[in-house]
């Protein structure tokens, strides 16, 4: 490893050297490597820093070497390792023909909190001779500052586009990135200029891709908009296909509290066909509870009892189970008017064991009374679960869980 450095140290030196001559043209990275200048004085932790980026590599060909799976292999991480940036700067100056280690040098360098990130990225990309061979567009959204990304956003939605130059393109990566934090003046033209790009519904791929962004850049809006395409029909060709499976399957990814999607919900499932309830009726549902908790949770509480006693077999098309489907969903409204229902269904073997375990981990986070009793039921009936139990309580609940292990063991111990 001695060796390795000595000639890293005899590069980097050049490099350092050379940097000076492109000052004016590289003002910031002219200013990273005076800083890693300064940083080489201290050599175990250069060192040390070199060491650690080495094995990322060396472990990264190794583990690549005979990829024979039918994925892309993995390409080499820095960005757990949190090297600063002038580091990483003065490394990637050293790389001249090895992409892998380019890029993976640029995404760590995207990742660091050193808003110099994307000048230096910048400076870099109009410097290099391979530019065109790297993923730049999302090199530079991940290195994007906000205050870039809104300067850039805000000249590239001014130009005309078709959906097939946006798909990542820069102005979509910036876009997935930045999209639930733009600033107000660029909200509304961004939306319209998606809309244009497409203005169909959310069909499956680039369709649902445009819609995602637009119910991240204004939810109200966007909502508003995508209930029309409900029994809109995909293609004029074929009128009975229409977009209700997508439009459901958003506003379910997307749900929360809103009068006119509950109010659009409710008429849906009064008018649900057979073979919609079979495709998406219990999504339906979880986006009218979500959309209306306070008047939909009574409702949904009882029709999990419903089928709890009915105990079905779950439906074959895949889409979930109703019953899991609706336990799920009242757990993720987060409200505390659903503990003891919560609390009821963690011991109803009708409900897959994995969505009663979330339904445990909810009851913990807020030290529901009646966990010990819940864990001791676990403990004495569950083969396989209470093994997460006990892992969850040793290992994840801290002092909490161990007491309450404790004391369901001495309930189970009572029986």
């Amino acid at each position: 490893m001695k060796f390795y450095s000595d000639i890293s140290a005899a590069i980097l030196a050049m490099v350092l050297v050379a940097g000076t001559a492109f000052a004016a043209e590289r003002p910031v990275t002219e200013a990273l490597l005076a800083e890693a200048r300064e940083l080489m004085k201290n050599q175990s932790q250069w060192t040390a820093w070199e060491n650690a980026s080495a094995k990322v590599f060396a472990d990264n060909e190794k583990l690549v070497e005979h990829w024979a799976l039918r994925s892309a292999p993995p390409r080499p991480n820095l960005i757990p390792l949190q090297l600063p940036l002038p580091f990483m700067a003065a490394q990637l100056l050293k790389e001249s023909a090895n992409h892998d280690r380019i890029r993976a040098w640029l995404w760590g360098i995207g990742a660091s909190p050193d808003k110099r990130r994307i000048d230096f990225v910048m400076e870099y990309k109009r410097s290099t001779r391979d530019s065109d061979s790297l993923d730049w567009n999302h090199i530079l959204a991940a290195a994007a500052t906000r205050e870039w990304a809104a300067q850039q956003i805000g000249e590239l939605v001014q130009q005309s586009m078709r959906a097939n130059s946006f798909y990542d393109s820069l102005f979509d990566n910036l876009l997935q990135r930045f999209a639930p934090v733009l600033p107000e003046n660029l909200q509304s033209p961004v939306y319209s200029r998606l809309r244009q790009i497409w203005p169909k519904g959310p069909s499956n791929g680039d369709g649902e891709r445009i819609w995602d962004l637009l119910i991240r850049i204004d939810g109200k809006r966007a909502r508003h908009d995508l209930i029309s395409f409900y029994d809109e029909p995909e293609d004029p060709r074929w009128p009975g296909k229409t977009y209700d499976l997508y439009v459901v399957f958003l506003l379910e990814r997307y749900k929360e509290p809103n009068a006119e999607v509950a109010e659009a919900a409710r008429k849906w499932l009064a008018a649900l066909t057979p073979r919609r309830d079979e495709l998406f009726g219990s999504r339906l549902k979880v986006v009218l509870l979500h959309s209306d908790p306070q008047k939909e949770l009574g409702p949904t509480l009882d029709r999990i009892r419903e089928l709890i006693r009915e105990n079905k077999p779950k439906r074959p098309l895949g889409w979930g189970d109703e019953l899991q489907v609706l336990v799920k969903a009242v757990q993720e409204l987060k409200s505390d008017a659903a503990a003891e229902a919560i609390a009821e269904f963690a011991t109803k073997p009708p409900i897959p064991d994995i969505t009663r375990y979330s339904g445990i981990q909810w009851l913990v986070q807020r030290r529901h009374p009646k966990l010990p009793s819940i864990i001791a039921w676990w403990l004495a009936n569950e083969k396989i679960g209470q093994s997460w139990i006990r892992n969850a309580a040793t290992n994840e609940w801290g002092d909490y869980g161990k007491q309450l292990l404790k004391e369901a063991e001495q309930l189970g111990q009572l029986k």
